[in-house]
C-alpha cells in the first residue's frame, strides 16, 4: 500500500466568527497491495496549530469595522506526497487588509485564490496572514448548564442557563490619550444604520424539538418580550435578542416537550 493524493481543492471560509474548512481529495494507491484504509491529518503536531483566529486591533472604537487575522497554513495537511492543490480562502463581503502573497496566488474582493501547487511532501506547511474586516459577532458561551426534569405522566421541563460573552475587539473610548477600554452606548448602537452588519450580537436563534411548548426567556432585567418563537414543520425556533449592555449576557430559557 502506498497511497499519494493526486488532486486536493480545498475552501477555507472565514466569513463569520467559526472556520469553515471543506477539501475534496482524490487519492491512488500506487503500491501493490490492497488498501483498506487512509489516513486523514487534523492536527500536525503539538508545535504547529492548524490556524489562529483573532482580532486586531484588539481594541476598537464603539460601532466602527472590525478586523481580525486569520493565520493558517495554505497547504493541505497530509502524511503522503500530494501532487496537485489549491486553496480558496473566502473572507466574506468585507475589505481585505493585507494577504500574504505566496506565489502564484490571487487576491479578490471576497476571496484568496492560492495555487495550484504542485509535489508537495509529506506534512510540508507555508504558512499565510489574512487581515481583513469581519463584523460577525464572535460569541463565547462561559457557562451552560441544564436543568432536566422528567414527569412520570410523560412531560419533559428543560431549563437552560446561558453565559455569552463577545470575543471580538474590545471598546475604547474617544477622549483617552492612551488606548483604554470603553463603555457601549445604546444612542450609539439605536443611530449606526448598518443593520445587520453592526459589529455587535443583535440576536441568537435556539432552535428547540418540534414538541417544545410553553416557552419562556428571561434575562438579567425581566421577560424578553423583544424575542420571537417560530413554530416549523419539524422544529421550533427560538430568536433571542439581548437588551444587557454589558459584555456579558445572561439568558434563562425554560420549555416543556412531551416524550410519549
Amino acid at each position: 500500500m502506498r497511497w499519494k493524493v493526486v488532486d486536493v481543492d480545498r475552501t477555507v471560509d472565514i466569513s463569520s466568527q467559526i472556520v469553515k474548512i471543506t477539501a475534496e481529495l482524490t487519492l491512488e494507491n500506487g503500491g501493490a497491495s490492497h488498501a483498506t484504509s487512509v489516513d486523514i491529518i487534523l492536527k500536525l503536531s503539538n508545535h504547529l496549530i492548524y490556524f489562529l483566529f483573532y482580532s486586531w486591533p484588539i481594541l476598537n472604537y464603539a460601532f466602527s469595522f472590525r478586523f481580525v487575522v486569520y493565520q493558517g497554513t495554505v497547504l493541505f495537511p497530509s502524511a503522503y506526497t500530494v501532487v496537485k492543490e489549491r486553496t480558496i480562502v473566502r473572507t466574506g463581503t468585507g475589505k481585505i487588509i493585507s494577504a500574504t502573497a505566496l506565489a502564484p496566488s490571487k487576491q479578490e474582493s471576497d476571496r484568496v485564490i492560492y495555487g495550484p501547487y504542485y509535489n508537495s511532501p509529506p506534512f510540508n506547511t507555508k504558512i499565510i496572514k489574512i487581515h481583513y474586516e469581519n463584523n460577525g459577532p464572535f460569541v463565547v458561551a462561559t457557562t451552560v448548564e441544564r436543568r432536566i426534569e422528567i414527569s412520570h405522566w410523560g412531560n419533559i421541563a428543560v431549563e437552560d442557563y446561558i453565559e455569552l460573552v463577545h470575543k471580538g475587539a474590545q471598546l475604547k473610548v474617544f477622549y483617552c490619550y492612551f488606548q483604554c477600554q470603553g463603555s457601549f452606548s445604546r444612542l450609539d448602537y439605536q443611530m449606526d444604520r448598518r443593520g445587520r452588519r453592526q459589529p455587535t450580537l443583535q440576536y441568537f436563534t435556539t432552535i428547540l424539538p418540534a414538541s417544545a411548548k410553553d416557552i419562556y426567556y428571561r434575562d438579567e432585567i425581566g421577560n424578553i418580550s423583544t424575542s420571537a418563537v417560530r413554530v416549523r414543520a419539524d422544529s421550533v425556533d427560538v430568536e433571542i435578542k439581548p437588551r444587557s449592555s454589558s459584555d456579558l449576557i445572561k439568558v434563562q430559557l425554560k420549555l416543556y416537550c412531551s416524550y410519549f
